[in-house]
Parts: C-alpha cells; structure tokens; sequence
C-alpha cells in the first residue's frame, strides 16, 4: 500500500516502497488533466524525457476511467504492412480471448467480400483463433487490410462498452517511411471519429512541436512532464527511505548531493535510491560519500549502454553532448560558446541541435538545452574531463 502525503500543489505525492510496483510521483494535476481529457474523449500528446512516467501516467488515468489500453511501439513499423500487423497484435493482446473470435471472424470476412486471401486464420488453443496478415500482399490489399483493422478498434467499442485507450510510442517515427503522412491521416481520422476511442502519443520533449496537420476535431491536447521540483523529489525519498529505517546525513549535504545528481528525474531518482537502500544498512544515516559511491556504481553499471547510445550518434551531436554536459547554455551559438568548446558554425551546430531535441535527449534553449538524462549528462562529464585529464599528463 504506497503512502502518501502533502508535497505538491497539485495535492497528494504518491510514495512507492521501490520493491512494489512503480506509483506516480507528484503528476497529480498531469493526471486529473489526463482523466479529464479522457472522459472528452480528447487525443492527447504527452510529452517529457525518457522515464519521465509518460506510460506511467496514461495507464493511471486509464484505470481511474476504467478503459482498456492499446499499446503500440511505432519504432518497430517500417512500411504500412507492419503497422497493420503492430495494431492487429496490440488488439490482441489487449483483449486476449475475450474478444478473440470477433476479430477474427470479422477480418477473415473481408477474404470472401474481396474474393482473394488478405488474413489467415490460427488456432491459439481449441475454440480460440487469431487472425495474420497475409504475406506478399500488393499495395491495395494491404491499404485495405490497414482500414480493416484500424476500423474493427470502434467495434471492439460496441461490443465490450469499453472506452479505448491507443497509446502511440515514437509515433513520429512513421514519417521515415509515410513521406505523404497517408497513413499516419487515415489512422487519426478514423480513430477521431470513433465515439470512446482516443489516442495519446508518448512524445520527447521536442515533439510538442511536431504538426499534426488536420481540423479541428482532430487536433490533440498537449500534455508537458517537466523535471519535479527539489521539494517533491526531496519529500518523496526522504518518506520513502522511513520505510527502512534509513535518513540523509543532512549535515554533510547528503542530500542536496542526490538531488543535484537526479535534477529532478524521478526515473534516475528511483535508481539511485534503490542502490542506496541496497548498499546501506537499516537503521544508519546516508552520508555523502556514500551517495558519491552509489552514484559511480550505477555509472560503471550503465557505461555500456551509454556507450553504445553514443556510438548511434553522429560526431556533431556527441561533441554537443559533452558541451552540454559541462556547461549547458540558451546561446550555444555564441561566438563565446563557440569559441571556447570549438563547435562547428551556422547549419552543422543547428541540425546537430534539432538531432538531439528529437531524439529526446536534450531539452530546449528555454532549459538551457540541458540532457534531458542527468546519469547520462553525469556520466559524459566525468569521462570528459578525464580525457581531459590524461591528455594534460
């Protein structure tokens, strides 16, 4: 059962024991938005940095309304044939056998209306089947197999009585491929004219940006997860450390050295709190060096997966990273800034810039184009001045 108490203006900061599953952290007027909006049957676009509780969020308001979620990871969609099969999977899997033979039936009908073979048929178990694409399908059918599919999501609606949730991660990602954004236009106008069907895209801190070109019943609600304030996150893991007996040594500035470590992310303040839990004993007081040690664990731990996110990055954007990391700036085109980290002028630093944003790796000038990641951020610093460093001797 998570605690809770008084920490925000938006009411109550729900506190987790790091063991249990993840609760909300100080979103509660992100969340009534969201429930709102739900209940308008509105299409939002939530924005924030990677962990910053995007999913977390929806799947909350979702319950809170009772409506059945659709998950899709629109990263894994590389033509409109893969879409059609990545929502005909997240049906699926959102209504098991429940709903398995209507879906089914419904879509293996179309083979007789069209006289060709668009969707085959498999049985899961006895009495249940499942629905597949057809292989090596032409342009048209597969079109038609898309509307299909994307059409049966309102049936599913007058069926069950639910209200449907599609949640869309990466969904800008489909333009890599939907140049004409055709498919990306027949899947919200259907979705927007279905009563009880709303979608929400998972955006980066860049995408409250992106056009989404349509009228006016299709525009969607804009959703921003900011960096949690000090006092949230200060209350938060302080109550939460209770639970195990455990309290910040305040006056070596313990404290204040977590804080200024997770800068307000509650994904990587959750992180390092679990390793802290873990690494100390019950009934003692968190001192700095303690934090200081957690800290470079969990960089040793993560160094290989942000290598390998650095080696995915061209050299203009790993070169602004590191300057970034050091000393965020508003004005990283400034003769001064540009001079003293020698970055490259005019059009390399800004595609450089527009790289990052929408990989949701940075923030924009209003935060000082700051990483969005903290461990991240921390990480490139220390390996940077260590270069530094090893060059010097």
């Amino acid at each position: 059962m998570p605690l809770s108490f008084p920490g925000s203006k938006s009411g109550l900061v729900h506190i987790e024991n790091p063991e249990n599953p993840i609760e909300l952290v100080g979103r509660q007027e992100e969340l009534n938005t969201i429930v709102k909006l739900l209940k308008d049957d509105r299409d939002i676009l939530v924005t924030g940095a990677p962990g910053a509780g995007r999913h977390l969020v929806i799947k909350q308001a979702a319950q809170e309304i009772g409506a059945r979620l659709l998950s899709i990871d629109c990263i894994r969609a590389s033509d409109g044939e893969s879409f059609a099969r990545l929502i005909l999977e997240a049906i699926y899997s959102s209504f098991g056998s429940e709903r398995s033979n209507y879906v089914t039936e419904t879509l293996m009908s179309l083979n007789n209306d069209q006289g060709q073979e668009i969707f085959t048929s498999i049985q899961l178990k006895e009495g249940f089947f499942q629905a597949r694409l057809a292989t090596n399908l032409d342009k048209n059918l597969v079109w038609l197999a898309f509307k299909e599919v994307v059409s049966i999501i309102q049936g599913l609606v007058d069926k069950t009585g639910d209200q449907i949730v599609v949640i869309l991660r990466q969904f800008s990602h489909i333009n890599s491929w939907d140049r004409k954004r055709v498919w990306e236009q027949e899947f919200r106008q259907t979705i927007c004219s279905a009563p009880d069907v709303s979608y929400v895209i998972l955006g980066t801190v860049a995408d409250e940006q992106l056009d989404f070109t349509g009228n006016d019943e299709e525009k969607f609600e804009l959703v921003e997860l900011k960096p949690l304030s000090r006092n949230i996150i200060n209350a938060w893991v302080r109550q939460t450390l209770k639970t195990y007996n455990l309290q910040f040594n305040i006056v070596d500035g313990a404290l204040d050295s977590f804080l200024n470590s997770v800068q307000g992310h509650i994904g990587e303040a959750r992180t390092l709190l679990k390793r802290l839990i873990t690494d100390c004993e019950k009934g003692t007081q968190i001192d700095r060096e303690q934090v200081d040690s957690a800290l470079t664990y969990l960089l040793e731990d993560f160094s290989s997966i942000f290598e390998s996110l650095l080696l995915m990055l061209p050299y203009s954007q790993i070169q602004l990273l590191e300057c970034f990391a050091i000393e965020p700036t508003a004005k990283p085109h400034s003769k001064e800034y540009l001079s003293k980290y020698g970055l490259a002028r005019g059009g390399t630093l800004q595609a450089a810039l527009k790289g990052l944003q929408q990989k949701g790796l940075i923030y924009g000038a209003e935060r000082d184009h700051q990483i969005t990641l903290p461990l991240f951020a921390y990480w490139i610093k220390r390996n940077k001045l260590n270069k530094q460093t090893e060059t010097f001797f």
